[in-house]
């Protein structure tokens, strides 16, 4: 019977302590979960933010497109007056030489 009692105490015993390290296996699993938690939230935030500078990137780019094309445009105005004026020069000096 002291057999018993003590085979019964020792199996309490390890219960016990198998109750023990499943509770901080829990409490680990849980904070572990919470850490993933918020490291997926923190790249939600990320992306976010990528996806945003990648917009504003875009809006940057398109607006610099608008730019360069309408210096284009303007460089070919000046360059088609500056012609336009060379030539009503010749056409002035040719006028006064002749009619002058």
């Amino acid at each position: 019977m002291q057999s018993f009692d003590r085979e019964v105490k020792h199996q309490l015993k390890a219960i016990d302590q198998i109750d023990l390290e499943r509770d901080n296996y829990a409490r680990e699993a849980t904070k572990l979960a919470n850490y993933a938690a918020l490291g997926m939230e923190e790249v939600k935030k990320v992306n976010s933010h990528i996806f945003e500078v990648r917009k504003r990137l875009a809006e940057v780019q398109d607006e610099f497109k608008k730019a360069q094309q309408l210096y284009e445009i303007a460089m070919n105005d000046k360059i088609n007056s500056e012609k336009m004026l060379r030539e009503l020069e010749v056409q002035t000096t040719l006028f006064i030489s002749c009619c002058g």
